[in-house]
């Protein structure tokens, strides 16, 4: 239960938390050198970017508009953002990943119910997908929203994916009016160790 309540107070109350951040510079992602397949998706895939953390276990592909930080929430917690830096307000979009070393270890079962007692339904806000799914082999929870008026404009999508791999919690929060990059986004998304 005392990892239960550390989870909720880690991803919960950040503002309790002494943080450290560091921006990090974006690394290029490899070009495909098949130009006769698929050039269309050649052409994103190369506007793509890879970041890549070993000790966290995971890797994902972002735009290169994005901007990254890691910052550190805790000895056993660190966050990684990923934010489009905004030109208006129906612009932005960000996606974050967040592990934590867990020592006493939470179940599946746990962390679903957290999550869902944590994704709030409000006005203007309704849930689109609420199931498990796999991700590297790995079985995740996944809730999708719509929210009809948010900070980034209207018709956001938000994607919310737990995890527990490698005694790590892992949890991706997005919020996006592009719903396509965002979708990319989740879908490079995978397990590394």
């Amino acid at each position: 239960m005392s990892a239960l309540l550390a989870l909720v107070m880690i991803y919960l109350s950040p503002i309790l938390l002494q943080k450290h951040i560091m921006y990090v510079q974006a690394s290029s992602s490899i070009s495909t050198t098949n130009q006769d397949s698929k050039d269309n998706e050649d052409d994103h895939e190369d506007n793509l970017s890879r970041y890549e953390n070993p000790s966290l276990g995971f890797r994902i592909k972002y735009p290169s508009d994005f901007r990254i930080a890691e910052v550190t929430d805790s000895p056993v917690s660190m966050t990684i953002s990923f934010e489009k830096i905004r030109i208006s307000p129906s612009t932005g979009a960000y996606l974050t990943v967040n592990a934590t070393k867990e020592n006493a270890g939470i179940t599946f079962d746990e962390l679903r119910e957290i999550m869902s007692q944590s994704i709030k339904i409000s006005p203007g806000t309704r849930i689109l997908e609420n199931d498990t799914t796999l991700i590297s082999g790995v079985t995740v929870y996944k809730i999708v929203q719509n929210h009809e008026n948010s900070p980034f404009g209207r018709n956001a999508i938000a994607i919310f994916i737990g995890a527990i791999h490698d005694n790590t919690t892992y949890m991706l929060r997005s919020l996006s009016t592009d719903i396509e990059t965002l979708q990319e986004m989740v879908n490079s998304f995978e397990f590394i160790k």
